[in-house]
Formats: structure tokens, C-alpha cells, sequence
């Protein structure tokens, strides 16, 4: 039974994603008919289309659902423990500390997107779906996404820009980048990359 796959495979309020349980054998008709009749006998509960978890209390006594930051992750950021995309725009610069301004949706980058630029939702977040320049691999993704927000840079910034090199400086430390890793990914972003990286104070850098 796809229920018995489930919770051997699951722990409750885990983003379980449909296209997953093709693992246990089942077509994909037979999986979305037993995924209603376990939704609709409360087993199981739909967040949003193709995607589900295992209902669970909390100490409150108020079933919980799962994190949103893990439903994203797991609809567009990872795959089987690798990357398969990232958070841009305005959401990273603001968590990188660039600026103040707050992201109205989420703007991703992923493999899973077909299109340059779609806006979309999962249940009540929304998200702009971006398609990437490159693959996105684990191996690739932090450098991918630095280049976006160097790309976009000016559009963001409400710091000097001293105190922006010194966090970009601080980050690529944090996750490990070098700037060899950034040369080999230039060809595939507007020429004004260079541009901002010489206005950032970077560009000494990314050729030492």
C-alpha cells in the first residue's frame, strides 16, 4: 500500500512530494487516486498540489504544518541532497544584510523551472520561478547565485560600498568561495558584471 510507503519513509510534517512516490512502484494515476482517498480520510494532508505530509500535533494540541522554507527547498531547491537551485533577488540581498527592503515573493532559480520568469504560488507563498544560465549543481549553485546578486547589485544597496565588499568579502569566506570558482561562470552574465564588480572593489580580487 502506498501508506505503508509512506510512513516507512516519512516522519510526520515532512514535505512529501508526489512525484517521489513513483519509488514504491505504483503508476502515477494509481498514486494520485490513493493520495486523495488518503487525503480525504485525514491519513495524509495536501499543502498544495503534488505535495503532501503526515499530520502531526503539536504540544499545543494544534496539528502543525510543514516550514515554508522546507516546502521550498524541497519543490525547488534540492533534490536527493543536491542542489538543484537557489534564492535570489531581493530575499538574499536582504538576508546578506544589503539592504532593508523586504521581498513581497520569493525569487528563485531552479532546474525545475522551464521559463525565464514565472510568477507562481505554493499555497499562500508566492514565488517568481526563474530558469538558470547553467545547470545548477551542488557544486555550482553558491557560485551561480553571487553572480546574480553582483549582476543586480546596484538594485539593491542602501549600504556604502565599502561596507558592501566587506560583507561580499565575508560571505564568500562564510560558504567557501574563491574567486577562481566565480572566472569560468563570467561568459554566461552581462558584461556589466565586471562593471560592478570594479565598482564593489572586487575586481583586484577576483584576479589575484
Amino acid at each position: 500500500m502506498l501508506y505503508e510507503y509512506i510512513i516507512n519513509n516519512y516522519v510526520p510534517n515532512e514535505v512529501i512530494l508526489a512525484s517521489e512516490l513513483k519509488a514504491c512502484g505504483k503508476s502515477d494515476a494509481a498514486i494520485r487516486r490513493e493520495l486523495k482517498k488518503l487525503t480525504d480520510a485525514g491519513k495524509i494532508r495536501r499543502y498544495d498540489q503534488g505535495i503532501y505530509y503526515l499530520p502531526k500535533m503539536t504540544i499545543f494540541g494544534v496539528e502543525a504544518a510543514p516550514n515554508s522554507n522546507a516546502i521550498v527547498e524541497k519543490k525547488y531547491l534540492k533534490a536527493n541532497d543536491e542542489y538543484i537551485g537557489y534564492i535570489s533577488g531581493i530575499g538574499l540581498a536582504n538576508s546578506l544584510g544589503l539592504t532593508t527592503q523586504a521581498a513581497a515573493v520569493i525569487e528563485i532559480v531552479s532546474n525545475k523551472a522551464t521559463r525565464d520568469y514565472r510568477e507562481t504560488k505554493l499555497g499562500q507563498i508566492g514565488i517568481i520561478l526563474r530558469k538558470p544560465k547553467v545547470l545548477i549543481t551542488t557544486e555550482n549553485a553558491k557560485v551561480l547565485q553571487f553572480l546574480d546578486l553582483i549582476k543586480d547589485i546596484n538594485t539593491y544597496l542602501e549600504i556604502s560600498v565599502a561596507e558592501t565588499r566587506q560583507i561580499l568579502l565575508n560571505y564568500m569566506q562564510t560558504v567557501g568561495l574563491s574567486f577562481a570558482m566565480l572566472k569560468p561562470y563570467f561568459k554566461y552574465y552581462p558584461s556589466r558584471i565586471y562593471q560592478n564588480l570594479y565598482e564593489m572593489g572586487l575586481m583586484d580580487c577576483v584576479y589575484a
